[in-house]
C-alpha cells in the first residue's frame, strides 16, 4: 500500500510540472488583401520595435531586439512576470509571418521574451573595479563575454494587443 501510495505521488509530481506550448494566434482577415495586411503589419512592428529584417515574397518580418521599460508600462501583467521585468533586464523580439490561403490573409505572431543575465563585476589590478554597463550589451546580438540571456517564452498578452492594433489599422 505505501509503495503504490509513493508511485501514485512520484505519477502526479511529474504529471503537475508538464507544460504544454503556447498554439499559434493567428489573425485572420478575410478581405483577402496581401499588400494592406502586410502594410499594416509592416508599421505596428516598426513603432514597437523597428524592424531588422523583412521579405515580402516569403511573408516574413523580424524585429530588432527591445528592452523592455517596466516602469512605462502600466498595464496589469502576472504577478511573476512583473517581478521578473522590474528587477532584470528583459528584451523581446517579434516574427511575424503572413501567409495566403484560400482568399483569406493570416498573420502569426511571435514575441519572444528573453532575460539578460549580468556574470559578476570584472576586477582586475591595472583597471580597478568596473561595473557592468548593461547599455553596451543589452541589445547586442553578440553580447559580451559573461552576459548570457534567458528564455522566458513567449510574450502572448503583448501579441494579443499587437495582433488587435494590426487589425485596426487594416483599411
Amino acid at each position: 500500500m505505501i509503495k503504490k501510495s509513493w508511485l501514485l505521488i512520484l505519477l502526479i509530481s511529474f504529471c503537475g510540472c508538464a507544460v504544454s506550448k503556447p498554439g499559434e494566434n493567428p489573425l485572420r482577415v478575410t478581405s483577402g488583401d496581401y499588400d494592406a495586411a502586410w502594410q499594416a503589419t509592416m508599421t505596428v512592428l516598426e513603432e514597437r520595435f523597428g524592424i531588422k529584417e523583412a521579405e515580402k515574397d516569403a511573408g516574413t518580418i523580424v524585429t530588432e531586439w527591445k528592452r523592455s521599460e517596466p516602469f512605462l508600462d502600466w498595464t496589469p501583467r502576472p504577478a511573476g512576470e512583473a517581478f521578473v521585468e522590474t528587477l532584470n533586464i528583459v528584451r523581446r523580439r517579434a516574427t511575424a509571418k503572413i501567409t495566403r490561403e484560400n482568399g483569406t490573409i493570416s498573420i502569426a505572431l511571435n514575441i519572444l521574451r528573453e532575460r539578460i543575465s549580468v556574470g559578476a563585476p570584472r576586477t582586475s589590478a591595472s583597471e580597478g573595479y568596473s561595473l557592468y554597463n548593461p547599455a553596451v550589451s543589452e541589445l547586442s546580438p553578440e553580447g559580451e563575454e559573461g552576459v548570457v540571456s534567458i528564455s522566458l517564452g513567449r510574450d502572448q498578452r503583448l501579441e494579443g494587443k499587437i495582433l488587435a492594433e494590426i487589425r485596426q489599422a487594416q483599411p
